[in-house]
């Protein structure tokens, strides 16, 4: 009976640090994403659209080297609406259209917070 206790007890303390390592891993991402965002609308907002598309794609670049990471942690579906969140608002600067990329920016902040908010730490995350 002890042993049985033992072994779920860390597989519990397993699973909690398997989550907290992926919240954080999470966060950091998407916090990374989101000042490169605020970035490139800051230089949106001042007109220079060449500072802006620069700090879109080394997020996106960036959010590449990570997706091999984040695929294993959280959802694929959350995944895939920041990629394209972050596609579409990079296209709005590479055609220089100013207003398309702050409606593109604001959706893609969104979706970086749903991403953020389904990988909080709740014990719903432990099964």
């Amino acid at each position: 009976m002890r042993r049985t206790i033992v072994t779920a007890v860390v597989v519990l303390a397993l699973a909690l640090g398997l989550c907290a390592a992926g919240h954080a891993a999470v966060n950091r991402a998407v916090a990374e994403a989101g000042a490169l965002l605020n970035s490139a609308r800051r230089a949106a907002r001042l007109g220079n659209i060449d500072t802006a598309r620069a700090d879109m794609r080394e997020l996106y670049d960036r959010w590449e080297k990570r997706w091999g990471v984040l695929e294993l942690i959280t959802s694929h579906d959350a995944l895939f609406d920041a990629k394209s969140g972050i596609q579409d608002a990079l296209t709005c600067l590479e055609q220089g259209d100013k207003q398309e990329f702050f409606r593109a920016g604001a959706g893609l902040e969104v979706q970086l917070e749903r991403l953020r908010d389904s990988e909080a730490l709740r014990w719903a995350n432990l099964y």
